[in-house]
């Protein structure tokens, strides 16, 4: 560790040649001849005084460093971004483009090229990994990161920085599959021990805090570089000095643990400045890291400060499961967040920050009532119509007791809300009581009136819910009982989108339409809805009634309905499967809408429930004989009881392997088996 009191080149270049001889020099690492590849961290289109990307100085320095030596140098990294032009815009925007013409050392832009895979000895995430080329075919590689916390993995250093070697559409699944702190760490790992660097140098001297890194946080003068042949040890040392423990954070301990490193402060030797002199106290670390330690909390969410968004889309197009939205500023879709926080990463202009929450934000169902202007033939609340609806005050003050128990989203619903007279006062009291989101529930006739939309968005409706359950009137209103439903809903999908806002659709799935539902798909796909449902009908109310003329078999339906998914990715229509058992979803896990949902509270006539989503799984579904031998068997509810009660178990048929407590396992276990 030596001290590097600021960006002047003369300045860097001496404290480098300092660094670097104290480890050994330069020859312990570089052969004659050798191609010397030097990996910077250009995680943005950033100017070098926003300190997150490596300091266009340290690179030069570096660069003619290792000269003399070299047969050929090059300079190589990929961006965060999805977009082709991200790695260019960032070579430019952090003064790297005028570093290589100084020096002639030649660019690599990783985007430009292939990849080649490379075997994980004792992967625990992946048995390998696609490197790009140039990574791969380097005699050396020499890692040049950037101090910064970060709000998934708390800190950013050495052995992240090689994520930037795998391509975008990786890193996107790595995301998506592993998005839990402690999974994506581990796969963090497995990258960073298919290509272990020989020499890291990390970029200290000015080092990003607090809870906006690894982009958009402020920065704080740490005056010091630090080198070190052991990437772990490094990132242990850079821990220590700004306050975490080491073995804490952790990729720090997952390295350590497969020996790809050493992580234990007392075992690393210091040489140049002391560690008890580095040490700095007033580092601001990530707000949500525990004193004792890092668990697997999710309490960060991004949260848009409006004044800074440019409506660049980045956070649209680089979230990788979709919960991002430009309408025309980003909206979040809390129930398919994993809480990556990439969206926060690629935004340029610091628009999304992370936002603390002491704990998780509930929804409350309020079914206001059970009238209704349809009359549908799989309704589940049919038999409750006679109860009539509540009054307005009685909505409100059920609005006031979700809201003092941390609820924060509430889905209006019935029977129909939209008929009655009193719903956009409703819904403008539940954003003065402070609701972020609000949804309403429907079937989608009222919004055939364009004057109804205005009055609904201008009251403070965040989110439409209408429901269509075929591709056209005859198979819809015979559903609906209403002659005319069909049009009036597909007029108010319309307008509800012409008007910019966002609609989500439901529709259920019975035996009348299901052999129509890809064509549905189609239909929701042009008509531009934000995502769209597939509910297997519940035997309840008229459905239950009806049982035989309503609900179809699951094996009859199923083939539709995996192809209608295939056509929603295809369309890029955001898609999700309710009341399906994984068992017959396999492969197509990620679509089961069960997963998603939030703590939920319903407030109805006469009954309260305070935890949905238990009582769906231990009252409202039911497992049969065979599913304790399911792979699945921890994390599938089954179907509604009332299906099997009718139709028996025989359809479920147990899918073999070892159990998985939630579906990051299931994921690994197939990356593993080369599925």
């Amino acid at each position: 560790m030596v001290k590097c009191g600021g960006y002047g080149y003369a300045t860097v270049k001496k404290a480098v040649r300092r660094a670097v001889s104290l480890i050994g020099g330069i020859e312990k690492f570089v052969a004659e001849g050798q191609t010397v590849l030097i990996k910077p961290n250009l995680i943005e289109p950033a100017p070098p005084e926003k300190g997150a990307c490596t300091h266009p100085a340290l690179v030069r320095a570096v660069v003619e460093l290792v000269q003399p030596l070299a047969g050929k140098v090059w300079v190589g990294d990929a961006s965060g971004g999805r977009e082709r032009d991200a790695t260019e815009k960032s070579f430019e925007a952090s003064g790297l483009n005028a570093v290589l013409d100084e020096t002639g050392a030649e660019k690599k832009n990783f985007q430009a090229f292939g990849t080649v895979k490379i075997g994980v000895a004792g992967g625990l995430v992946y048995r390998e990994v696609p490197l790009f080329k140039p990574v791969a075919e380097a005699d050396v590689v020499i890692n040049l990161p950037k101090l910064k916390t970060h709000g998934l993995t708390f800190y950013t250093g050495a052995v992240k920085n090689m994520f930037g070697c795998v391509e975008s559409g990786f890193r996107q699944r790595q995301h998506r599959m592993h998005g839990g702190m402690r999974d994506f760490s581990e796969a963090l790992v497995d990258v960073f021990a298919a290509r272990k660097p020989d020499l890291n140098i990390m970029d200290a001297v000015q080092a990003m805090e607090g809870n906006g890194g690894p982009c958009n946080g402020p920065l704080y003068g740490l005056g010091l570089l630090i080198a070190s042949q052991d990437a772990v040890a490094l990132d242990a040392a850079a821990c220590e000095i700004i306050g975490y423990s080491a073995l804490a954070i952790p990729t720090n301990s997952s390295a350590f643990r497969r020996g790809l490193g050493e992580a234990r402060i007392g075992k690393i030797s210091f040489v140049g400045e002391r560690l008890q002199q580095c040490r700095v106290k007033d580092f601001q670390l990530s707000s949500l890291f525990p004193k004792r330690g890092a668990k697997e909390k999710r309490l960060f969410e991004p949260t848009l400060v409006r004044g800074r968004c440019v409506k660049c889309g980045r956070c649209e197009t680089n979230c990788p499961v979709g919960a991002v939205r430009l309408l025309p500023l980003p909206e979040f879709d809390r129930r398919k967040c994993i809480r990556c926080f990439v969206c926060s990463e690629v935004c340029g202009s610091g628009a999304i920050r992370l936002a603390e929450r002491p704990e998780p934000e509930k929804r409350v169902d309020l079914k206001l009532g059970y009238l209704c202007n349809n009359n549908c033939l799989f309704c589940v609340v049919a038999d409750k119509k006679k109860l009539g609806d509540k009054s307005t005050g009685e909505a409100m003050g059920d609005l006031r007791l979700a809201r003092k128990n941390n609820a924060a989203q509430v889905v209006f619903t019935g029977g129909e809300p939209t008929i009655r007279r009193d719903l956009p006062e409703l819904v403008r009291y539940a954003r003065k009581l402070g609701f972020t989101e609000v949804q309403v529930q429907s079937n989608g006739r009222m919004f055939c009136y364009k004057d109804f939309c205005r009055k609904m968005i201008d009251a403070g409706v965040t989110e439409f819910g209408p429901s269509l359950h075929g591709p056209n009137a005859e198979i819809h209103d015979s559903l609906t009982r209403s002659p005319g439903s069909f049009w009036q809903t597909v007029e108010g999908i319309k307008n509800l989108k012409g008007l910019g806002q966002k609609v989500v659709t439901n529709s259920v799935v019975t035996k009348q339409n299901y052999r129509h539902l890809p064509q549905l798909t189609c239909l929701l796909a042009g008509l531009g809805v934000d995502q769209a449902q597939l509910a297997f009908v519940h035997p309840l109310g008229n459905a239950g009634k009806s049982f035989n003329a309503v609900v179809p078999a699951f094996k009859e339906a199923v083939p539709y309905i995996r192809r209608s998914v295939e056509i929603a990715e295809k369309r890029g229509l955001r898609f999700m499967v309710e009341a399906v058992p994984y068992c017959l979803m396999r492969g197509l896990e990620e679509f089961v809408s069960e997963q998603y949902i939030p703590e939920t509270e319903i407030r109805e006539i006469g009954c309260y429930t305070e935890n949905f989503s238990k009582v769906r799984k231990e009252e409202g579904k039911k497992k049969g004989p065979l599913c304790g031998q399911c792979r699945y068997f921890l994390v599938c509810e089954g179907p509604w009881k009332e299906y099997p009660q009718k139709m028996g178990f025989g359809e479920f048929k147990p899918v073999k392997g070892k159990r998985i407590r939630r579906l990051e396992e299931l994921r690994h276990a197939e990356k593993n088996s080369g599925r």
